[in-house]
């Protein structure tokens, strides 16, 4: 008689403690980035985010590091169906001259002379369970 296996998944949660006023901003600028990233993603036409939209993920930033809570930030952070998170990223660059002064053609030359650097920090908000946005 084959026996039954049991598979559980645990989740850490970490409660993050912010001031009524500042829980009740960020779900403003959450609600109104959420109807932001509707008509960008009805115009279809354009990768590009408005400026506003911008500007509420510096809000948002901003609102984190005043309640003095950036880790959770970095974490990533839940608020009703909107997430937020803080990336960093790193991107490569090519070293052009050091590529050109070798003369060489070669991948493994194009590798010795790219290097990664970190690229700039942004926060990403996201809008309900399947939104990747």
């Amino acid at each position: 008689m084959p026996k039954l296996q049991l598979t559980t998944t645990a989740a850490v949660v970490t409660e993050v403690k912010l001031a009524p006023q500042a829980r009740k901003m960020l779900l403003e600028r959450f609600e109104e980035h959420e109807k932001l990233a509707k008509v960008v993603k009805a115009a279809q036409g354009t990768k590009k985010k408005p400026g506003r939209m911008r500007r509420i993920a510096d809000e948002v930033q901003e609102l984190f590091r005043a309640e003095k809570q950036g880790k959770a930030l970095l974490a990533g952070t839940a608020l009703n169906e909107h997430r937020v998170k803080l990336v960093m990223g790193t991107r490569k660059v090519f070293d052009q001259m050091g590529f050109m002064k070798k003369h060489g053609l070669t991948q493994e030359d194009f590798d010795e002379f790219t290097e990664e650097v970190d690229s700039e920090p942004y926060v990403k908000i996201s809008h309900g369970k399947d939104d990747d946005e």
